[in-house]
């Protein structure tokens, strides 16, 4: 299993897993934002 990330600012991240259980993490303002679509497009599979 494997960990990456994107580290370009301080403050909120985003953890994506993937199905493998690889993790990727990136610092984004827009963290929340961001989750809120992945889950949205995650239910609907």
């Amino acid at each position: 299993r494997g960990r990456y990330g994107l580290v370009t600012i301080t403050g909120p991240a985003l953890v994506l897993t993937v199905a493998g259980g690889q993790e990727f993490t990136v610092t984004t303002a827009q963290a929340e934002r961001m989750a809120g679509a992945l889950n949205a497009l995650a239910d609907r599979r």
